[in-house]
């Protein structure tokens, strides 16, 4: 039997002094006694004998040599050269996707598997060898190949499961690696999901698949996305769709908050396996964030709630210049996004991100900024008065343009217009049969002019609701806000988010990395990465809020968390990971058939009849004499 460690056999010399103790004799101490007649026996020891002879408890001897030649052997750790010619390279792939959190019973399905996994690596014989690679949102390899059965133990214990789905492929692919050139290799894969005839390896390894869990019904949210409504300024639109896995009705009730504030309850009858989009409108300036939620008792709980960023819609200080006509006052003071301020004279400038509206202005040059100009009676720098145009009648609108958004002037009575004929460039939105523009804009570097020829005291348009929508779209145009849609991603998705300069500038300060906060509160080691004008997060791996700040909290330069940040929502949004409806045990490899026929090392079991031995000496011989 080949050793790994044959200079341990050294240890055998100090069977030698052992021998020499129990060959030495113990002086006996002189006592008085009464009489000797019963110790005409002892006496008879005293007479000279062979060496040999002197040796009285060999047993006890026997069992101490043997005791230290088990021992010696132990420490030269012995093997069997059959191991050597059967080693074997194993490397299992632990599934941490979302679906592994689903209860079977009292455990999870992750840590079904990860029992499993302990089993896995108890059977294995001396001079076999394991790895261990995570498959959640990213391929992770918790341990390389090592025969060590306590770094492998610590390996699986540190792996956690995640709210992504798995990304097998790529995790066999990883461990196809790493048993490149290794001859007696085994993948073993430890997942809910049931074997895919397209996962199998080029090089030969075999691929043993371990399907865990039973199957389960599942209710849960598999998409959701929020933005501002297209027609509504102050309204948004949510788009829900909820997912009925199993194969009995369901009835639920589908609930939206906004920061914690109920909005709407939604009820819900959903027939087996139907899937339910649904659009909802709602009105609400303010922004936040949005969760939806269903009551439903199963088990799996990751998709029973999902996350929006809804954007604010901030109010624009908008400057109205004019002798006091009622209908444009109204129609500005009524949009709540809007804070007006009105005026007589025309200011130097539009209001700093503001709009600047002008009703029947002057001769002269159009103040830079955001301007809107309603009826020109005069001249300017950028057009030409070139008379009235009396009853024009609408031909043509941009209906693709978002300043034309749900406005129709076709049937709306124009008894006189304003001809103008602008200098340079412009785009003309409104235009009469013989082509003069009614309704037009006009480009220029410090800020666009949109023009309205129409009179509005000798038309019925401010009593038609074209002209609040007309008026609304010029507003939220110039200030941007056009149904913008902030993305909610899919766990296992990388997002990319553009910085504003703030952020750019605390990224620059921080070594091109900005602070992220996981939806637990807690801040990602490294942060997020900053390439540009562009933030890459992830690939996020939790559901729920996750926060990229300007500065890390406690930084030497800002002492405490900056206000600036940005907010990121993550749902499950997979079909895949929320149908617990697995495939049936047919396609399943079971688990006993996989098992090796692995055990403890030699060395352990000698120590362990070592220590056996040792027992029973003291038992037999030791314990009487201490006794």
């Amino acid at each position: 039997m080949p050793l790994h460690n044959p200079t341990a056999l050294m240890w055998i010399a100090l069977g030698v002094p052992i021998v020499i103790f129990y060959l030495l004799k113990v002086k006996r101490r002189k006592v008085a006694v009464s009489t000797v007649m019963f110790w005409e026996e002892v006496f008879s020891e005293k007479q000279p004998r062979a060496i040999w002879r002197q040796l009285r408890h060999w047993l006890s001897l026997l069992l101490q040599l043997t005791f230290l030649g088990l021992l010696a052997v132990a420490l030269a750790d012995p093997y069997f050269s059959s191991d050597v010619l059967n080693e074997r390279r194993i490397v299992v792939v632990l599934d941490c996707s979302a679906s592994m959190q689903a209860a079977d019973g009292t455990v999870s399905r992750f840590e079904a598997s990860r029992g499993r996994l302990e089993q896995l690596i108890r059977s294995l014989r001396q001079n076999d060898q394991m790895a261990i690679i995570a498959a959640g949102s990213s391929v992770q390899v918790a341990c390389g190949l090592t025969e060590n059965h306590r770094t492998l133990r610590n390996a699986a214990l540190s792996l956690n499961v995640t709210d992504a789905p798995a990304s097998l492929d790529s995790a066999i692919a990883a461990g196809d690696r790493l048993l490149s050139g290794q001859e007696g290799g085994e993948l073993v894969v430890l997942t809910d999901l049931p074997p895919d005839d397209n996962q199998k390896l080029q090089s030969g390894n075999v691929l043993k698949w371990e399907q865990t869990g039973r199957p389960a019904n599942n209710v849960g949210i598999t998409q959701f996305q929020v933005r501002r409504s297209l027609v509504d300024p102050v309204g948004f639109q949510t788009l829900v769709e909820v997912s009925n896995f199993s194969d009995q009705p369901i009835s639920l009730r589908l609930q939206l908050k906004l920061n914690d504030d109920l909005l709407n309850v939604i009820p819900l009858s959903l027939h087996p396996g139907e899937i339910r989009e649904s659009a909802i409108d709602d009105t609400l300036a303010s922004g936040g964030i949005l969760t939806a939620s269903i009551d439903s008792e199963d088990a799996f709980a990751v998709d029973n709630t999902a996350f929006a960023v809804l954007p604010e819609r901030t109010r624009r200080p908008v400057t109205l210049v004019t002798d006091g006509n009622w209908f444009l006052h109204q129609v500005l003071e009524s949009s709540e996004l809007v804070d007006l301020t009105v005026t007589a004279s025309a200011p130097a400038a539009a209001p700093d991100g503001g709009v600047l509206v002008l009703h029947r202005p002057l001769a002269g040059n159009i103040p830079p900024g955001h301007v809107i100009v309603v009826t020109p009676v005069e001249s300017s720098d950028l057009w030409q008065i070139a008379g009235t145009i009396p009853q024009p009648l609408v031909a043509t609108q941009k209906d693709d343009s978002a300043l034309m958004r749900h406005v129709t002037l076709q049937n709306v009575l124009l008894p006189s217009a304003e001809h103008i004929e602008p200098v340079g460039d412009f785009e003309a939105l409104v235009e009469t049969a013989e082509g003069f523009p009614l309704y037009a804009r006009i480009p220029r570097e410090s800020g666009d002019v949109l023009v309205l020829c129409i009179d509005l005291d000798q038309t019925d348009l401010p009593l038609r609701t074209a002209f609040p929508i007309l008026m609304t779209n010029a507003v939220s145009w110039f200030s941007d806000d056009r149904g913008e849609l902030i993305e909610s991603l899919a766990t296992g998705q990388v997002a990319r988010r553009l910085l504003s300069a703030s952020m750019r500038a605390a990224a620059e300060a921080n070594g091109g990395r900005l602070p992220l906060i996981d939806p637990g509160g807690h801040q990602v080691p490294g942060g997020a990465g900053v390439t540009g004008q562009t933030a890459v997060i992830g690939p996020l791996s939790r559901t729920g809020i996750w926060t990229l700040r300007s500065e890390f909290a406690g930084g030497p330069e800002s002492g405490s968390v900056a206000s600036n940040e940005m907010k990121i929502a993550c749902n499950l949004s997979n079909r895949t990971e929320s149908d617990l409806r697995i495939a049936g045990d047919s396609a399943v490899v079971p688990a006993s058939s996989q098992r090796s026929s692995g055990g403890h090392p030699i060395w352990f079991s000698l120590v362990l009849v070592a220590g056996c031995l040792l027992v029973s000496e003291w038992f037999l011989f030791q314990r009487r004499r201490i006794a």
